[in-house]
C-alpha cells in the first residue's frame, strides 16, 4: 500500500489554498499501480491546517492512511472527507459564432504547428477569420524562399507540409504570424507577443496545446525509467511552458485562455506518470490563476485526438471534426476552470483503467474471469503474422482469450488492440501461471507485442535454467 500525500491540490470548497505544485503527486498516483501490479496506491489531498486544527488534521489523516478504502483520491478539509467524482454534462450546439470569439481576433497557439495546433488555426480562420500567432520550437523557412522550397522538396516532406497548410490559412481569410520560440524560455516567448502587438495591437485570446519534444528526453517512459530529462521532456512545455505565458502576458485583457491538458490525469496509463503529472499541474494551476481574478482560464482534461484520416467510427478517440466541435461549444459556454472529455463512459474507463484493489485480488479476478466476447474482423494497423514458435502461440492465445481479438498476430500492439492497464495485470496473470515465470507490467509496455514479450519470457525461461543445478534441470525435463 503506498499513499501519496498532497496539499491543497484539489479546488473542493472554494476556500482553502490551492497549491498547483503539489498536484504532479498524483500522477504518480495515477500510474504506479498501473505499472507495478503488487502496488496499490491512494492519492490524499490535505488542507495544510491552521495551529489550532492542526491536531484534528493529524488524527484525521492518520485514520485516513489506516482505512481500507478503494476510493484512489481523497481530499481532507475540515474535518470532512471528499471524494472526487465526475458527472457527464451536455453542451448545446451553438449556431453562431461562440461569444468569446471576436471577428478578426488575435489569438495566440502554442504548439501552432502541431496536428492539433494547425486544426484549430484553421477552425479560427474559417470561423472568424483570425489574426493568428502559431508559435512552434521547429521553424519555418522565411515565407520569401517558400516557393524555392516546395520545389526543391518532395510532397511529403514535414516543412513544405507545414507551408502549405499555413498558405491554406490565409486563403481562408486569416493572417498568419508563424515564430519559433521555446515555450518555456521567457525571452523568446516575449519577442512572440511583442511582435503580435507591433503587428495587429494586443493579444486577445490564448491556446495552450505544446507537445513534449524528444529533444529533451524520452517523451513517455515508465517509471523505473524516468528522471530528470523524462520529466523535463514534459515539464518543460506544460509547467514551464504556462509559467512563462502567464509571465509574458501579464496585463492582457484576454477574451479566454483554454489549456489543452489531458485525461491522464483521471485514467493514468502505461508510461504516462510524468505526461499526467504535467497535465495535472495545468489543471490545478487554472484553478488557483481563476481565484486570483482577471481572464477566466479552463484547463481541458481531452480525450486522444486521432489523426485526420481516422474513420469516423473509429471508437475510442475524438476525430478531428469532433474535438473541434467539442472546442466550439467550449468556448459558448460560461468559463469554468476544468472540462473532462471523454468519448466513452468516464467512470467504466476509470474503473477499467485505475486499480485499486491489491494484486493479490486482481490475479484472482483474473483466475476467474470469462475470456471476453469475441470481435470479428482485425482493427489493427499491422498485418497479420502468425505465431512462429511454442511461447508465442501459447502468447497469442491469451491476448485472444482476454482482448476477445479473434486472430492476434505477433506484431500486433497490445494497446491498439483495445488493451489497457487491468487487462494487462490480468493477461500477465495467466502468462506467469502458464510459464511459471515472473513478468513485471513494466515488460508488457517494454515489448506491447506477442513477439517482443514472447522473448522476454523466453529470455527469463532460459536465465532460470542458467541458474539451475544439473539435478534441477533433470528433473525439470
Amino acid at each position: 500500500q503506498l499513499w501519496v500525500v498532497s496539499a491543497g491540490v484539489h479546488d473542493v470548497t472554494g476556500a482553502e489554498e490551492v497549491r498547483p505544485e503539489d498536484a504532479p503527486l498524483l500522477g504518480a498516483a495515477r500510474v504506479i499501480p498501473q505499472e507495478y501490479a503488487n502496488v496499490r496506491c491512494r492519492g490524499v489531498d490535505v488542507e495544510v491546517p491552521a495551529p489550532a486544527a492542526g491536531e484534528r488534521a493529524v488524527r484525521q489523516l492518520a485514520a485516513e492512511l489506516l482505512a481500507e478504502s478503494g476510493d484512489a483520491v481523497v481530499a481532507l478539509r475540515a474535518g470532512h472527507r471528499w471524494v472526487q467524482g465526475f458527472e457527464p454534462v451536455r453542451l448545446p450546439a451553438s449556431a453562431g459564432v461562440p461569444a468569446r470569439l471576436r471577428e478578426r481576433g488575435v489569438y495566440l497557439v502554442t504548439g501552432g504547428l502541431g496536428k492539433i495546433g494547425l486544426l484549430l488555426a484553421e477552425h479560427l480562420a474559417e470561423t472568424v477569420r483570425a489574426r493568428l500567432v502559431l508559435v512552434g520550437r521547429t521553424p519555418l523557412p522565411p515565407p520569401e524562399s517558400w516557393d524555392e522550397w516546395l520545389a526543391a522538396h518532395p510532397g511529403n516532406d514535414r516543412t513544405s507540409a507545414r507551408i502549405r497548410r499555413v498558405r491554406g490559412l490565409e486563403e481562408k481569410g486569416a493572417e498568419v504570424l508563424v515564430v519559433a520560440a521555446d515555450v518555456a524560455s521567457a525571452e523568446q516567448m516575449r519577442r512572440a507577443v511583442e511582435q503580435a502587438r507591433a503587428r495587429w495591437g494586443a493579444v486577445h485570446g490564448v491556446v495552450h496545446a505544446p507537445m513534449a519534444s524528444p529533444a529533451d528526453g524520452d517523451v513517455f517512459a515508465g517509471i523505473r525509467d524516468t528522471g530528470y530529462s523524462e520529466a523535463w521532456a514534459q515539464f518543460r512545455p506544460k509547467v514551464y511552458g504556462l509559467q512563462v505565458l502567464e509571465e509574458v502576458l501579464a496585463g492582457e485583457e484576454l477574451d479566454f485562455c483554454v489549456l489543452f491538458s489531458s485525461l491522464s490525469t483521471i485514467l493514468g496509463g502505461l508510461r504516462f506518470a510524468g505526461y499526467a503529472a504535467a497535465n495535472l499541474y495545468m489543471d490545478a494551476r487554472v484553478h488557483q490563476r481563476n481565484r486570483e481574478g482577471g481572464a477566466a482560464g479552463t484547463s481541458v482534461d481531452w480525450d486522444g485526438w486521432l489523426d485526420e484520416d481516422a474513420p469516423e467510427t473509429a471508437g475510442v478517440g475524438l476525430t478531428p471534426r469532433e474535438g473541434i466541435e467539442a472546442f466550439r461549444r467550449i468556448l459558448a459556454m460560461e468559463p469554468v476552470g476544468q472540462v473532462v472529455v471523454s468519448t466513452g463512459d468516464l467512470q467504466a474507463r476509470i474503473d477499467r483503467s485505475v486499480p485499486t484493489a491489491p494484486a493479490t485480488e486482481l490475479a484472482a479476478e483474473a483466475d476467474g474471469d470469462e475470456p471476453a466476447p469475441a470481435r470479428s474482423g482485425r482493427d489493427v494497423s499491422t498485418p497479420y503474422v502468425a505465431p512462429g514458435n511454442e511461447i508465442e502461440e501459447v502468447v497469442a492465445q491469451v491476448w485472444q482469450e482476454m482482448l476477445g481479438v479473434e486472430l492476434v498476430g505477433v506484431d500486433d500492439d497490445f494497446l491498439e488492440l483495445g488493451g489497457h492497464s487491468l487487462l494487462g495485470i490480468q493477461i500477465l496473470s495467466r502468462l506467469r501461471r502458464e510459464f511459471q515465470v515472473d513478468l513485471s507490467v513494466d515488460a508488457l509496455f517494454r515489448a506491447p507485442t506477442v513477439a517482443g514479450l514472447s522473448a522476454i519470457i523466453e529470455d527469463v525461461l532460459l536465465s532460470e535454467i542458467e541458474e539451475m543445478s544439473e539435478e534441477e534441470a533433470a528433473r525439470l525435463l
